[in-house]
């Protein structure tokens, strides 16, 4: 009985000494993220800024290439633009993975945000095109491994 008493109390204090995370820490996003992202037409670079426990900011800079249709295809139709994204992202279901003991490391879950796109096209015959685009999202952000993650 003796053994199973100190075998418990050191289990005890084992357990509270090396946990991860205390009762009293929230489940939140990340501070900050910042990472780049590479296409077939395009790199962009981009931040994830916390601005509250369920709540960030996406800004998101690059450069991509759009064709310009027409009836002759050519390379020459091929144009460069700079965009620049600003997106606040709501992650509602943080706490419901954590519940779950699934990992929410990197802002891994659900999220619903407001994505803003403003392009700056060059075009050298008429000049500089703007146009800007407003785009409610729903999205699931997954972790591939400790470096790569998957958003849809």
């Amino acid at each position: 009985m003796n053994k199973f008493i100190l075998f418990l109390i050191f289990y005890l204090f084992y357990s509270i000494t090396f946990s991860q995370k205390t009762k009293s820490e929230k489940v939140s996003v990340e501070k900050s993220i910042l990472s780049i992202q590479t296409g077939y037409f395009g790199t962009w670079i981009n931040h994830e800024l916390k601005l509250h426990n369920q709540f960030a900011l996406r800004t998101e800079v690059g450069t991509e290439y759009r064709l310009k249709f027409a009836i002759k295809q050519s390379f020459d139709s091929l144009k460069n633009q700079v965009s620049i994204f600003l997106e606040p992202k709501y992650y509602f279901n943080l706490t419901k993975r954590e519940s779950k003991n699934k990992n929410i490391k990197n802002n891994a879950a659900n999220y619903i945000s407001l994505r803003t796109n403003f392009n700056i096209l060059n075009n050298l015959e008429n000049g500089e095109i703007y146009f800007h685009t407003l785009t409610p999202t729903y999205g699931i952000r997954r972790n591939i491994t400790s470096h790569f993650n998957s958003r849809a």
